[in-house]
Parts: C-alpha cells; sequence; structure tokens
C-alpha cells in the first residue's frame, strides 16, 4: 500500500512511530510506503504519483486535507502561506472542454524573477491569488515587493470574519473552480491507478476548522466536493464523522496539537489510521475481504483505544 497528500498524509507534528502510517502498516501486517509531502497541494500529490513507476503497491490512498482546494489553483505558495523562499508549484486548469490539463511549474530566469516581483501576472498566468485579482488580494506597494508575501492577507480576512478564507472555495460558482479542478485530479488519480492495476482510494481528512463548524451548523464544509465523489465512480473515505463521533463533547485538541499548526497529534494519527483501516476491511479491497495484504483477522476496527482518559 501506499500514500501519497500532503504534511497531513505525512503525518507531520508526530515522530515516525506515531504516524498514522505506520499505525496502518501493523494493523495491515504489510508495508505502507508513505510519500506525503509537507507543503503539497493535491496536484503535487498526483503528479509524484504519476511519476513514480517503481511504486508496485496494489492498494493506492490519495490523502486530500480540506483547506488544500486552494492549493490547487495556486501557483506561488507564498502568495498563501509565508516562506522565507520563492515556493513555485504546477497546478492543473480545466480547458473549455472541461479537460483537466497541466499548467507546468514557472521555470523563472534572474531576470524574470525580478519580472515576478514586480508584476507576476507576466509569469503566474493562471495564478488564482494574483493581487487585484477575483481572489481578493490587493497590491500593496509599488514596485511589487516580497511585502506581499508576507501579509498574510488570508490570515487577516480569517481573524476578521472569524472563519477560514477556504470555506468560501467550496462555494457553488466560486470562480476560482477549485471544487472542479479538485474534483479533476482526483478523478485522473483514480484512473490512472486503475489502469496500473491499482486500487485506488480518496481519504478526506477534516480540518479543526471543519470540526468546529460542523458542530455549529450540523454540515460539512467539502460537503458540496463530497457530493461529486460517488457519481463519478471514486472510492473515498471520510474522516470528519468518525471524528466527531470519537470527540463527543471533548474540545477539538483531542485530536489536533496547536503546537504544530494543528497537525493531528498522536491519538489524531491513531484513530485516522483505525478508519481507513476498518473502510478497508469493509469494502472489496484487496487485502480487505480477499486478504491479499495481510488483514489481521477480527480485531474490532476502532477499539481498544490506546490514549484511555
Amino acid at each position: 500500500m501506499s500514500l501519497y497528500g500532503d504534511s497531513f498524509t505525512e503525518g507531520a507534528g508526530v515522530d515516525s512511530e506515531h504516524a498514522w502510517s505506520n499505525t496502518l502498516s501493523k494493523l495491515l501486517h504489510c508495508r505502507v510506503a508513505n510519500f506525503g509531502v509537507s507543503g503539497y497541494g493535491t496536484d503535487q500529490a498526483y503528479l509524484r504519483f504519476l511519476d513514480n513507476l517503481s511504486d508496485q503497491a496494489k492498494v493506492v490512498i490519495l490523502g486530500f486535507l480540506s483547506e488544500n482546494l486552494m492549493r490547487n489553483v495556486n501557483q506561488l505558495r507564498n502568495l498563501i502561506s509565508t516562506s522565507t523562499e520563492c515556493l513555485l508549484k504546477p497546478r492543473f486548469v480545466l480547458n473549455e472542454q472541461g479537460k483537466l490539463t497541466l499548467v507546468p511549474l514557472p521555470q523563472v530566469t534572474k531576470t524574470e524573477y525580478n519580472t515576478l516581483l514586480e508584476n507576476p501576472g507576466r509569469i503566474l498566468t493562471q495564478e488564482f491569488f494574483l493581487p487585484g485579482g477575483p481572489s481578493g488580494y490587493q497590491r500593496m506597494a509599488f514596485p511589487y515587493t516580497w511585502r506581499i508575501f508576507r501579509a498574510f492577507p488570508l490570515l487577516w480576512r480569517t481573524l476578521l470574519r472569524h472563519r477560514p478564507i477556504y470555506f468560501d472555495f467550496y462555494q457553488p460558482g466560486h470562480p476560482s473552480q477549485a471544487v472542479q479542478v479538485t474534483l479533476g485530479i482526483m478523478k485522473e488519480f483514480c484512473r490512472q491507478a486503475r489502469e496500473r492495476d491499482k486500487q485506488p482510494l480518496i481519504l478526506i481528512i477534516p480540518t479543526h476548522f471543519d470540526i468546529l463548524e460542523y458542530r455549529r451548523s450540523g454540515k460539512w464544509v467539502y460537503q458540496p466536493l463530497l457530493d461529486l465523489l460517488a457519481p463519478n465512480n471514486l472510492e473515498f473515505v471520510d474522516a470528519g464523522p468518525k471524528f466527531v463521533n470519537y470527540l463527543g463533547d471533548a474540545g477539538v485538541a483531542t485530536l489536533y496539537s496547536p503546537e504544530t499548526q494543528n497537525h493531528l497529534n498522536e491519538k489524531g494519527n491513531w484513530l485516522l489510521a483505525r478508519i481507513v483501516y476498518a473502510h478497508l476491511m469493509q469494502q472489496e479491497f484487496q487485502g480487505g475481504k480477499s486478504g491479499k495484504i495481510g488483514a489481521n483477522g477480527g480485531t474490532s476496527p476502532l477499539s481498544p483505544d490506546p490514549f484511555p482518559e
């Protein structure tokens, strides 16, 4: 089995022993290769899978953190998070026929680097977060400088509105087409996996904000994306409901750690592994009912809890 995704897939915030991939490996009695990379968008995770022709796993999981649909419409990471480096990335767009099309990683020369700072739109032709564009970003100074990258526009909007800005990207008709692009990436991941004789699974991982919003409204922010997965024949498991059930009235810090930018803590990683394991055992996956990846026979998928109160 192999995993692709971002830092939540990677298991950032805990040591390798307590990463959910390691717990899942022990439950399945088989190797689980973790190809998650901190900071990756779903697009980059898919491209890593596409290039990894040596991956012999029969089951491949694409981890999706709910806020990452913003990364999927972004070419310059500095526009949505802070860094001391210039972090360029590829992305996908939908053409007029609705087909997913790759916009390669921008290759910036020294001369073009100055252009990137002064007039980023000339280099980043498919960047949704360009200042002055539909994202709401505004140019802070002229000439264009790194100050815009350090201004945390998303953070300020989050603080002012008391809700994460990525919530908006799930709204119908959002100009970014983030849901449609993300769905397209997931469809291609699953199609390529099946062509390679692998069984794909999409893993939906909620942020702590998603849990709080669900408690407030009774709705999942990312439901518009979920509603599109089954009709497109995409097998998925949503960890959100199991997280809510496990927490009960407990605070989100039971599963998420503020000290690690609200990544999953040891208990959160343990629970995520159990959720994925339970799904694999219940579905017709290789290693589930077919027993090809070391099903351990009869262990209750969500117990016992190694973290008693």
